[in-house]
């Protein structure tokens, strides 16, 4: 009995090559980057999963930020307040919004872009944002009996009922965003992801406009509980229209994505379907404000 109660061992591999054998021969071990999203949820002690921590704080390869023309290569155990101060005068300002929004300096300090993204049964910020750019991930692990290297775009990190699709013993260990122009950007958070996801949405929108019509319209809506939803037709529905839309054009749109959210998920609740549906007519009425200020 007291050896089922031991404290945990917390190895803190200091190499990339360290860190996947150690992967490798405890794959039921804990990887513990800021440890924010682990020690925000409830675990009764002792927590009976998983006896073993694997630091990856000292990994220089998962904390690195590298920028050329084309992206910014962000490490999945760097913080969000270093991808922010990095980031600063580069990242579009609806992800700058989405990672402050995870909460004050406090957290920001310590949670990292890979926790927020791979949290086993929620999807957050992150998640919400980067699924609307060309976001690619690097995932290295035990694949077959040997050790690989391989890039997925964001969208295949998630089955569609939200959970985590990494194989084996695999590490997220980079994030690549590419850099895009929008000249209308809008990130909301709804709620309380971590103490209420049932009732939580996280929408965003990344768009194009010129004074009289919509170039490129993309929106997701997140479910913390459920996962990550974005349909071409609602956003087809919106690109190329003239602005501004007129109100029965902002209509049709608001019952086509309150169809097709229902046929998305039995999961999504009344509360974040009405509240989808609002901000997402929030979002026309505002691109219609900003396309005649211009």
């Amino acid at each position: 009995m007291a050896g089922e109660n031991r404290s945990p061992t917390v190895f803190t591999p200091s190499s990339m090559s360290e860190l996947l054998e150690l992967r490798r021969s405890k794959p039921q071990a804990t990887l513990w980057a800021g440890g924010t999203g682990l020690m925000s949820r409830y675990y009764p002690y002792p927590y009976p999963l998983s006896r073993d921590i694997i630091s990856l704080k000292h990994v220089p390869e998962m904390t690195r930020i590298n920028r050329t023309e084309r992206y910014l290569d962000i490490g999945a155990a760097a913080t969000l307040e270093r991808v922010l101060t990095v980031g600063h005068h580069i990242l579009p300002p609806v992800l700058a919004k989405a990672l402050r929004s995870v909460g004050p300096p406090t957290i920001t300090n310590q949670a990292t872009i890979g926790g927020n993204l791979c949290i086993p049964d929620l999807r957050l910020n992150l998640a919400a944002v980067l699924s609307l750019f060309n976001v690619q991930l690097e995932l290295k692990g035990d694949l077959k009996h040997r050790l690989q290297t391989r890039w997925i775009p964001l969208i295949r990190l998630y089955r569609r009922d939200g959970k985590l699709m990494l194989q084996g013993t695999e590490v997220l260990t980079r994030v690549r965003i590419y850099f895009e122009e929008g000249n209308f950007q809008l990130f909301q958070q709804i709620g309380f992801p971590y103490q209420h996801p049932e009732e939580a949405v996280l929408f965003t929108v990344f768009a194009n406009h010129g004074q009289d019509s919509v170039v490129d319209y993309r929106a997701a809506a997140t479910f913390p509980s459920v996962g990550v939803f974005r349909d071409r037709d609602v956003e087809s529905s919106v690109t190329s229209k003239a602005l501004p839309l007129n109100h029965q054009e902002i209509r049709q749109t608001s019952r086509l994505l309150r169809r097709t959210l229902q046929e998305y998920s039995t999961r999504v609740s009344p509360i974040q379907l009405a509240r989808t549906v609002r901000a997402f007519e929030r979002s026309l009425i505002l691109l219609n404000t900003k396309s005649v200020s211009r």
